[in-house]
């Protein structure tokens, strides 16, 4: 991506709009830049739930965390072990609750933080026949965070 492309992402992640501030950030996160980084840690104190879920996510998926931890530890290996403690401390009854977050009736805002943390977050293959039905359902907030984790998950077989 180019910087007028990182400069673009930067902006709308001060959007008025919150899918727009959402959008910004699923971006940002892909970027080796310290104002993307920045942008999407503001966006863990955004007044739309969604924007701090998505904010949430990104800095912990190893595509930002992993470098976060590394920048807060200042040692890519203990960066690396408490990645790994994150990723394995998800218990079981958590991922069955977050199951039943999704197919319930909740408000759209918990469906999406539950679709994406069992994707992105706890990386749950057991979630897979749950994210793949909401993928499918009314709510298009829903239906579009169970793909992006189902497509998630696909990538990192």
């Amino acid at each position: 991506m180019t910087r007028d492309d990182l400069d673009q992402s930067l902006a709308q992640a001060t959007s008025p709009d919150w899918r727009t501030r959402v959008y910004a950030i699923h971006v940002l996160r892909t970027y080796d830049d310290s104002r993307a980084m920045d942008a999407v840690i503001r966006g863990l104190d955004d007044d739309d739930l969604a924007v701090v879920g998505a904010a949430t996510t990104a800095l912990l998926e190893a595509q930002v965390g992993k470098p976060l931890l590394a920048a807060l530890t200042k040692e890519e290996e203990v960066a690396q072990f408490v990645a790994d403690l994150i990723a394995d401390a998800s218990p079981e009854w958590l991922v069955t609750f977050l199951i039943g977050l999704l197919s319930g009736t909740e408000g759209t805002d918990w469906r999406v933080a539950a679709a994406e943390t069992l994707g992105f977050i706890l990386e749950s293959r057991a979630a897979l026949p749950a994210l793949l039905a909401a993928s499918d359902g009314d709510d298009a907030r829903v239906r579009d965070a169970a793909r992006r984790a189902v497509d998630h998950l696909s990538a990192s077989n």
